[in-house]
């Protein structure tokens, strides 16, 4: 009589049983198709135009194209790699926020995604690129066009390209008005604007990105000291001074544009200009300003600084007085 014997090997590690044929299965991903290690290549972040020359230093109103080539997978699983653009102007406002979603193979790259971004001033910008590896960035300015060509997008491109309906920018001699109906942007001559406007298809319009409006409610802007102020004498001789200033726009309309805070030294010269975005402004109208003040000259601390804050061509105005220490 045959006898058969069965046979089942398996291998313990920390305690757990493992079968040896799940040891085929690799757990990280051959070196030879991952990114190379050290500093980020400069595929990772750089700008083009539209016809794809570079080096390209944007234009204001005009089309830049930012691009990341160096896209990874690392995972040994096929997954959806997001890769994040964002960039802030001078002024540390965020003026776009896109990302990008790539369905990538196991173990795979690199890949290429793109953004286009349209600077609307002269301003120098930091824009970031974030993945799951990490984020890199760079620096650029925009420079106002010579010739005065436009080469915007379309509105409806624009749209496609993650900017607002409130920050489209528009070709040279075209007004921006946004449709009552279904908020969406339109560029069109000053005169068919009011035409528009006086049928009812808008109630506004955007010339040069400021707001004329058509209003049933004004608003009004009120300040108030919240008296909650705190003096910093620091070693290399800078004084600094906190204080908390409480804002409400009654009858806030919730638009695009950022409320722009200016303060004055005491002497009446222009300290900062400071924009806030409508975002951070509460449904209600009501938003808390830390202003800081800092100098090495005393004098243009302690005092009366004069500050004001605009939205939609309405503009509040407050005293604030920052005594010394005793």
């Amino acid at each position: 009589m045959n006898i058969l014997h069965l046979f089942f090997i398996s291998i313990i590690v920390s305690g757990s049983l493992y079968p040896v044929f799940a040891l085929d299965t690799p757990q990280v991903c051959d070196p030879s198709s991952q990114p190379p290690r050290g500093r980020w290549p400069s595929s990772h972040i750089y700008i083009k135009d539209t016809d794809g020359n570079m080096p390209f230093f944007p234009l204001i109103y005009h089309t830049a194209i930012l691009h990341d080539d160096d896209v990874w997978n690392t995972s040994t699983q096929p997954r959806i790699v997001r890769v994040t653009l964002t960039i802030q102007n001078q002024d540390g406002q965020q003026v776009f926020n896109q990302t990008q979603s790539l369905q990538m193979k196991a173990c795979s790259g690199p890949e290429s995604v793109k953004w286009r971004f349209v600077p609307i001033q002269i301003a120098d910008y930091t824009a970031k690129v974030s993945d799951d590896r990490g984020n890199v960035g760079m620096t650029f300015n925009s420079m106002l066009d010579a010739t005065k060509s436009q080469t915007v997008s379309s509105p409806l491109e624009q749209l496609r390209f993650g900017i607002d309906s409130h920050g489209v920018v528009c070709k040279q001699d075209l007004q921006l008005v946004i449709k009552s109906e279904d908020d969406s942007p339109a560029c069109v001559k000053s005169s068919t604007a009011t035409i528009l406007i006086s049928q009812g298809w808008t109630s506004s319009r955007i010339i040069n990105n400021t707001w004329a409006i058509k209003q049933t409610a004004q608003e009004t802007i009120n300040l108030v000291d919240d008296h909650m102020g705190e003096i910093a004498m620091n070693k290399n001789g800078t004084v600094s001074a906190i204080e908390t200033i409480s804002m409400h726009i009654q009858n806030f309309p919730a638009f695009s544009l950022p409320v722009v805070f200016k303060v004055f030294y005491t002497n009446g010269t222009l300290y900062k200009t400071e924009q806030i975005p409508s975002d951070n402004i509460q449904p209600n109208g009501y938003y808390k300003y830390n202003l800081t003040i800092s100098s090495t000259d005393a004098s243009n601390v302690f005092g009366e600084h004069h500050v004001s804050a605009e939205y939609n061509g309405n503009i509040g105005e407050i005293l604030i007085r920052i005594t010394p220490p005793p």
